[in-house]
């Protein structure tokens, strides 16, 4: 297994995840524990890793700079992405000090201080989850996205759920964190979360799978999760 990010390789990568046994049970993937997630050198996630693979092959054949919005960035995949010529990179986030080291902004989803048309490429990971008015957050997202722009915004998804599970109400930690995955989380969505960002944005949704722009021996050699989907949605 190699890391993408550091360049070391070793024949198993740390687990990582929730340990939670309901979200093994409703297959929820990218959070429930799972094995070789975490390269044990720079800690780079699957989901990092995955992300950063799919971006080099969509900047490939940009020309000029396009305006990159990144939301509560991954510091891992942040410092590679600052590095890239093609985009002027920005970051946001709802407690900015949090990511001082890439100069972000304070940053409210569900209430976005930036125009109409304003970003290129928008990245928005494992986010909404966390956010009490996620709809409102969706029109936002949409809101701030340059005709022909694109995003990505992922979620934890669990495949079992014909539909979201939420709850707004529950207080004690401990019970968010068996449900949901995170003291932090008052939802995960379930196989209808492509639905879900179709119906709240003035854009086309596309599901794409590591094996869709991967070949197998990329997903292994990477330690991916084969069946982890990229949420894209391209504005209309």
């Amino acid at each position: 297994m190699l890391c993408v990010y550091c360049g070391n390789s070793a024949n198993r990568f740390l687990s990582i995840g929730s340990k939670a046994p309901r979200l093994k049970d409703i297959g929820a993937v990218g959070i429930a524990r799972r094995k070789n997630g975490g390269c044990p050198f720079c800690g780079s996630s699957d989901r990092s890793r995955l992300l950063r693979l799919y971006l080099e092959k969509e900047l490939e054949d940009v020309s000029g700079r396009l305006e990159f919005l990144h939301i509560s960035p991954d510091d891992i995949l942040a410092r590679w992405l600052i590095q890239q010529p093609e985009i002027n990179y920005r970051c946001g986030a709802l407690f900015p000090e949090d990511f001082s080291e890439f100069d972000a902004f304070r940053l409210d989803v569900s209430n976005i201080d930036l125009p109409n048309d304003h970003a290129d490429i928008i990245l928005c990971n494992h986010v909404l989850q966390q956010v009490p008015d996620h709809i409102k957050a969706m029109r936002e997202l949409s809101r701030i996205l340059k005709p022909n722009g694109w995003a990505i915004i992922q979620a934890p998804v669990a495949r079992k759920l014909d539909s979201m599970d939420e709850d707004l109400t529950i207080s004690d930690p401990r019970e968010k964190r068996q449900r949901f995955g995170s003291t932090l989380h008052c939802r995960i969505y379930g196989s209808d979360y492509a639905q879900l960002l179709q119906s709240h944005g003035e854009w086309r949704v596309s599901e794409i799978k590591p094996l869709d722009f991967l070949t197998q021996q990329e997903v292994r050699k990477n330690a991916l999760i084969e069946d982890e989907i990229i949420y894209r949605v391209d504005a209309l």
